[in-house]
């Protein structure tokens, strides 16, 4: 679906939750005021919510949705708060992942948009949006917005929507040695020194995958919507957070020195270059091997191997900037 008016003609004030998540916002407490100040400025009715602990985006959330107070859902935080948020957005919590109302193909209930606050945004920088006042405020009080892909990742014991990125391998390896007070301490060092972490201790790691029927073995298997992957580098060149499609990285060659070499490609931004590494759509992909190992959904851990990704059955209305649509006309 392509880009649409929010609504068609503002005609009344735009009314918007925004979730703060202060942890991820503690440095930035003055951007975020301006941009409070500056939704105040465009004839926004705010309600902004503090979170206090995991679980609470979701919560505020799934409550808000339900009253359909609201026309805009803000996630101001990083890409952890996103996940919370959507899943309020699109799960009722009472059954599988994504099955919130929708309906024509998008879920039911207010538009979607971010203030990024967190140590890596690759959802702003996929679709333009910079970390200024003005610009933030302009694209959640606009009426620019795509149809943005949603995931599903399902075990027995995860159901979970995502809008970003999940994996199995080095990436989710070093999420499970990265503790939330080496994140708030190092900020970006935190996630290198867990990486250096995961390669020792989890370097020689063979992953098996089902991606539509075929089997295929890698070291690492990531699943993205946006053509980022944890920093300002492209590694999925033509992946699109509104396009029809969620697409697949696997990284063929295996054991420590492969995923050295995978690393200093990545830090250069030469992954689209390498040849060992397979990129493509899917319509499923089950990883089922090894049993145990874990998973990162939007950066942060969730369950363990085995564990199917797919589609969710609808799109979420994103509001983007309106730059981001006039290049995708």
């Amino acid at each position: 679906m392509g880009p649409t008016e929010l609504g068609g003609e503002v005609t009344k004030p735009r009314r918007v939750l925004i979730v703060f998540n202060p942890i991820a916002g503690r440095r930035r407490k003055r951007l975020f005021a301006q941009t409070v100040d500056a939704l105040n400025a465009r004839g926004c009715v705010l309600d902004v919510q503090v979170t206090q602990g995991p679980g609470d985006a979701t919560r505020i959330t799934r409550d808000a949705v339900s009253t359909g107070t609201f026309d805009v859902i803000v996630a101001a935080g990083g890409d952890g708060t996103i996940n919370e948020v959507i899943q309020g957005m699109t799960c009722t919590g009472a059954g599988e992942a994504g099955d919130g109302p929708h309906q024509n193909g998008l879920y039911d209930g207010p538009a979607f948009a971010t203030i990024p606050f967190g140590t890596v945004n690759v959802l702003a920088l996929d679709v333009g949006l910079r970390q200024q006042a003005d610009a933030m405020a302009d694209t959640i009080a606009g009426s620019a917005q795509v149809a943005a892909t949603v995931g599903l990742a399902q075990n027995e014991n995860l159901q979970r929507t995502f809008l970003i990125t999940a994996g199995v391998g080095l990436d989710s390896a070093a999420v499970k040695y990265l503790s939330p007070r080496l994140k708030r301490v190092f900020s970006w060092g935190a996630y290198i020194f867990s990486m250096i972490l995961a390669l020792i201790r989890d370097g020689d790691v063979c992953l098996t995958a089902e991606i539509d029927g075929d089997v295929v073995k890698g070291s690492t298997i990531i699943i993205t919507n946006v053509s980022r992957f944890g920093g300002p580098h492209v590694v999925a060149p033509d992946a699109r957070v509104q396009g029809d499609n969620l697409t697949v990285l696997v990284a063929l060659g295996l054991g420590r020195k492969n995923l050295i070499r995978y690393g200093l490609a990545f830090a250069l931004g030469r992954v689209p270059a390498l040849p060992d590494i397979m990129v493509r759509n899917f319509k499923e992909v089950r990883v089922t091997a090894p049993t145990g190992y874990p998973i990162q959904i939007d950066g942060d851990g969730y369950g363990t191997v085995p564990v199917t990704f797919r589609l969710a059955p609808a799109k979420l209305k994103l509001l983007v900037p309106q730059g981001y649509v006039e290049t995708k006309k």
